[in-house]
Formats: C-alpha cells, structure tokens, sequence
C-alpha cells in the first residue's frame, strides 16, 4: 500500500529537526530525507514512485525492441530518427546519394519540383566518365523502384522520358530491359529446382515477389507505352510468361504469379498494343488451350477464366 504524506507533514518534521539537538542520522533517515527532496524536487504532478516506474518501463521497453530513446526533457521522451551511416567518399557519391533522396520524397503533385531538381545535378561540372556513371546510377534506381512501386510507375517513365531527352538513353533502358527479364527467367527456374525446405523457406517471400513481378510487367509495359522501347521486347516477355505458364500448370503457385504479370503487362499495353496490329487471336487461343486443361485450384481457374474473356474483349 503506496502512503501519501502532506507538505504540512515535511514542514513538521523540518521544525522538529530544527528544534532538536544536531545528531548523525541514520541510514534510514538519509533515504528517507533523499525521497523527500526528490519528491519536492521533480514534482511535476505525479510522485516519484510513479515517475521512477514510468521510467524504468521505458528503460525495459528499450531493451525488449532494441530501440533508442532521447531524452527531451524530464517528463517527455521521443523517439530517435534512425541513422543511416553511409560512405560519402567523393561529389559522385553525394549526388547519388541526394538523387535517390530525392526520388524517395517524389509524389504526383510535387513530380515537377522534384525532377526539376534532379536535372540539375547533370547540369554540373562532371566529366564525361562520372556523367555516364551517374545516368546509369539513376537508371538502376528507377527500375529499382519502378517494379517495388506500381503506383508510381509512370511518374518514373517520365523521369527517364526528360532523360532521354537530354541524353538519349534509350540503349541503356533497353540493357536494363533484359536484365530485368533475366532476373524474372531466373527466379521462375530456381523455382523448379527448389527442394521441399526451400520452397517453405522462401514461402514468406512469395507477396514481395507478385509486387516485384506486377510492377516489372506494368514498367515495361509504361515504358512501351511512351516509345521508349519497342515491340519487340513486349512480344518476347509475353512470349516467355505464355511458356512459363504451359511449364509451371501444376505450380499454383509460380501459375498465378504469372497469371498476374501477363494480366498486368497487356492490360497495361492494350492500347497500344492494339495500334501496333498485334495479333491477340493467337494469344487468346493459347489460354484457352491453357484454360481447358488447367484443373487444380478453382480460384486460378476464375483468374484464367478472367484472363480470357479480357483478352476476348481486346482482340
């Protein structure tokens, strides 16, 4: 039971003391005397029981998330801003390094400002080898991003649209183009030679992956979309998801990732596609070939089912 004593209660003890001959107190008065100036001391209208509680659970808290705490003053704490040491060795690093900050701040209603600024740093004094770099940098990071974040994807095709225009990059996005393909091929073909206990120990990984797939077939398909690549890389990435879709039919799994790329990239390029005299009667025919021998999750079957009649309306 936590005992509450009144001012009027120190002030009698302090006269009595005053009154009484000088002695050497005990151990206990010393503690007792040492709360009671903490109490008069840090009385901010709590005692300091509880502030000593409410303190000593922030410092347990602490050490249960591992997270760091600042003290702004002797009643309040906030949180402190995670840093991010990064090797800053030379003008090259530090654009790079400012550019990706900048990219990270982008949103549709600042994406004027935001490149406006990036544009600047290729109007500095760089040689032409740290030019180069740096463009190929900003490439990397925009695909990097791109394919993480759909939402955004056609901010970053105008991005690299003012690029092009300036630079003429149109080669490099094509480099980047396959590479990202390759990564895809990859990941689809590390799949099929999985065992058991790597298949369940990548099974976490399985939503970033649909991200990453959808946000490369819609990127690509952006990118297509503002001539910035041409149909032959769109006609090769549908040629490949229709094969990997035929090779992974007993895969639910790697089948809806598919499902969800080809769904996206054709949906993203329909328009155009459809400009270019594309030919969907043959790719129709393909997932309906798909479509009749497809018999293993029911809710695939409706994602197929949608896939069809999509592609029907489009032909």
């Amino acid at each position: 039971m936590l005992k509450t004593y009144s001012y009027e209660f120190f002030f009698e003890i302090k006269d009595n003391q005053e009154k009484t001959e000088p002695t050497e107190p005990t151990e206990t008065i010393k503690n007792s005397l040492e709360i009671i100036i903490n109490i008069i001391e840090n009385n901010y209208g709590v005692t300091y029981h509880e502030k000593n509680n409410k303190h000593k659970k922030r410092t347990k808290n602490n050490n249960n998330n591992n997270t760091n705490y600042k003290v702004m003053d002797q009643a309040k704490w906030r949180l402190k801003k995670t840093t991010i040491n990064k090797n800053i060795n030379c003008d090259l690093d530090k654009y790079k390094y400012e550019i990706n900050s900048l990219l990270n701040k982008m949103s549709p209603k600042n994406f004027d400002v935001i490149s406006n600024k990036i544009m600047e740093y290729y109007s500095k004094s760089l040689t032409e080898e740290d030019l180069n770099n740096l463009i190929v940098h900003f490439i990397d990071t925009i695909f990097s991003k791109a394919v993480m974040q759909p939402i955004y994807c056609p901010y970053y095709v105008k991005f690299l649209n003012i690029l092009e225009n300036k630079f003429k990059i149109l080669h490099l996005v094509d480099e980047k183009c396959n590479k990202f393909r390759d990564i895809f091929i990859k990941s689809v073909e590390e799949k099929k030679q999985q065992t058991e206990q790597e298949v369940y120990d990548k099974f976490c990984n399985d939503n970033l992956e649909k991200v990453f797939k959808a946000g490369y077939s819609q990127f690509i398909g952006e990118l297509f979309n503002n001539n910035m690549i041409n149909i032959d890389i769109i006609s090769s990435n549908i040629d490949f998801f229709m094969t990997s879709l035929n090779s992974n039919i007993d895969n639910d799994n790697m089948f809806e990732n598919i499902i969800i790329c080809i769904f996206q990239l054709i949906k993203t390029t329909k328009n155009t596609l459809s400009n270019s005299n594309y030919d969907y009667n043959i790719l129709y025919g393909s997932f309906i070939s798909i479509y009749d021998i497809y018999n293993n999750s029911k809710r695939l079957k409706y994602k197929l089912m949608d896939l069809c009649e999509y592609v029907e309306k489009i032909r």
